[in-house]
This record gives C-alpha cells, sequence and structure tokens, in this order.
C-alpha cells in the first residue's frame, strides 16, 4: 500500500520527485562510460533502468558495469532541477 501511494502521486504530480527519460546521443558525454561512473547520488538521482537500443530491451536496476551506448535511455527519478542538470 505504501509503494502503491508513492508512485500514484510520482504519476499524478502530487509529488516533487519526477520520471523522466535521458536518451544518450552521438557526443553525449555519457556515451562509453559504464552506469557505476555516474554519481546519481550527487545530482539527486535515483536510477530506475536502462532502455538497450541494440536490443531493445528493459534492464531494471543495472549492473555498474554496463557500458551505456548511443540510443540506450536511463529512466531516472528526481527532482525537476535535478533531472534538468
Amino acid at each position: 500500500p505504501v509503494m502503491y501511494k508513492a508512485i500514484h502521486a510520482i504519476f499524478t504530480g502530487q509529488n516533487m520527485a519526477l520520471l523522466d527519460e535521458v536518451k544518450i546521443y552521438k557526443y553525449s558525454s555519457l556515451k562509453g562510460i559504464s552506469i557505476g561512473e555516474i554519481p546519481f547520488r550527487d545530482f539527486k538521482l535515483v536510477l530506475i533502468g536502462v532502455h538497450r537500443a541494440e536490443s531493445d530491451s528493459f534492464v531494471f536496476n543495472p549492473e555498474r558495469e554496463l557500458l551505456l551506448e548511443v540510443g540506450d535511455v536511463l529512466l531516472v527519478m528526481g527532482h525537476r532541477m535535478s533531472i534538468s542538470y
């Protein structure tokens, strides 16, 4: 019940936390680095998962060693300001 309320609040905009996508482009500074190298905590973000472009699959809670490739999309949760940065 608590998790349902939290997710419901996020999806209905009743919470300051948002879900958003971060796409990896050809010239992205994130291209070619591993998930473990990204300081999500420093930006007050939570990584939910990664959509892998090559295999058209979604990986929940990916391993730290997963290397990001062009076309991959990170699903993150955080405050609007943190995601925009």
